[in-house]
């Protein structure tokens, strides 16, 4: 990939760089999972004393690289032999291209035999510390902190923490609104903190131990002409820039559940074979019209809830022209109570059809759609709302419950 170095401003005076702490997140292009697109962080490098770094061996693909401050970890101390860090200045951890967060990072692509050079220019700020107590902890096993800005990952904060009473202090923290967290194990604890231009005292953390999520699906109704139709709908629950893990619901004593989650939040990603869904709920949330889930800090999470009729309608898409191997045919809901919009590969089917691809989608909500012919499938990112709103040329269809509708379509969707 080449090498980089991290400048600081020239009407600064300058210091050490050593331990700036670069972290690769790679993302290739065709790593999009169910229209979510994933980043899987391949590397953590760090600098040398002038600020430069190298990294070798890069697979070709497109890369986020995100510049994140000194070298992360608690030092665990008991009693009186704690460590002591004068003040010191730093910065808010960035990607490259100015983006604070890995949504609007800009991309770096990387092709066999290149010598890429990614510098940054980092801009000083003063820092400050967060001390306060963790009650309820383990004092044998590893504890992190990590400080949160929106929905983006981050690496464990240099902090200390004192076994025999609990005490932390947190590092390096610039002026802002944070999610403290606290994690140990299948423990976890939040808090939000603003940091303004002095020390934080006082803060108290409670971990909570990962929750257990109850799961019902049931059905609730079939067309009189389906009465011998069944069918089944789940749901998988991932986190938002991770292709894994993905939590599936396991059953146990006549239970269905989801086990060891976290606190935070959760895509929702619908299964159903041979049936639609009628309605998804969590606690009060509605699961078709915000697929997400948020597994609370303090309590015991909500249940969640699918009823699903068997059968569904049925489409046929007809492209008049051939599309390549890594083209797809995408269809759009256009109601928001749906489980979201469906994706067909080409090379997902078999021969052709008198010189024509047929796409088929099957089990479907009854409502309008709207079809799209996609020239790659690669970038469809059709879980961002923003993609969808990008897209034009498209086919309305209506479809009926236990019927087929048939739509001819001539050419590519932009």
């Amino acid at each position: 990939m080449g090498r980089g170095a991290a400048q600081l401003p020239a009407n600064r005076y300058l210091i050490p760089v050593k331990g700036l702490q670069p972290q690769l997140h790679f993302s290739e292009r065709n790593q999009i999972n169910e229209g979510v697109r994933t980043f899987y962080n391949v590397g953590t490098i760090w600098t040398d004393d002038r600020g430069f770094y190298h990294l070798g061996y890069v697979e070709p693909g497109n890369y986020c690289l995100k510049i994140a401050g000194m070298r992360g970890g608690t030092e665990t101390h008991f009693g009186l032999y704690a460590m002591h860090y004068a003040p010191w200045e730093g910065f808010s951890p960035v990607y490259y291209g100015g983006a604070p967060d890995i949504s609007s990072a800009t991309l770096i692509p990387v092709v066999a035999g290149a010598r890429v050079r990614v510098d940054f220019q980092l801009e000083l700020q003063p820092t400050f510390k967060i001390r306060g107590r963790v009650q309820g902890f383990s004092a044998s096993e590893p504890l992190s902190f990590e400080l949160l800005r929106g929905t983006d990952r981050t690496e464990p904060s240099r902090a200390q923490l004192d076994v025999s009473t609990g005490e932390f202090e947190v590092w390096d923290v610039t002026p802002g609104s944070y999610r403290l967290r606290a994690a140990q194990g299948k423990m976890r604890g939040e808090v939000s903190v603003n940091v303004g231009g002095a020390d934080l005292d006082d803060v108290l953390i409670t971990p909570q131990l990962a929750k257990t999520v109850n799961f019902s699906s049931r059905s609730v109704g079939s067309r009189p002409d389906s009465l011998s139709l069944s069918g089944v709908c789940d749901v998988d629950l991932r986190q938002r820039w991770y292709a894994y893990p993905v939590y599936s619901p396991n059953w146990d004593d006549g239970q269905t559940r989801f086990e060891g989650m976290l606190p935070g939040d959760y895509d929702v990603l619908f299964r159903c074979t041979g049936a639609y869904v009628q309605s998804a709920s969590f606690g009060g949330a509605d699961l078709l019209t915000n697929p997400l889930v948020t597994i609370p800090s303090d309590g015991p999470a909500p249940s969640i809830e699918i009823q699903y009729t068997p059968g569904g309608g049925h489409l046929n898409v007809t492209l008049e022209k051939q599309i390549p191997p890594q083209g797809g045919v995408l269809l759009v809901p256009t109601f928001s109570e749906s489980i979201g919009p469906e994706l067909e590969s080409a090379d997902a089917f078999g021969p052709e059809l008198g010189g024509r691809d047929v796409f088929q989608f099957s089990n479907l909500a009854p409502g309008d759609y709207v079809v799209y012919v996609l020239q790659s499938f690669e970038n469809a990112e059709f879980r961002n709302p923003a993609f969808l709103q990008d897209l034009s040329g498209g086919t309305t269809v209506h479809v009926e419950d236990g019927k087929t509708a048939e739509v001819a379509v001539t050419g590519a969707s932009k």
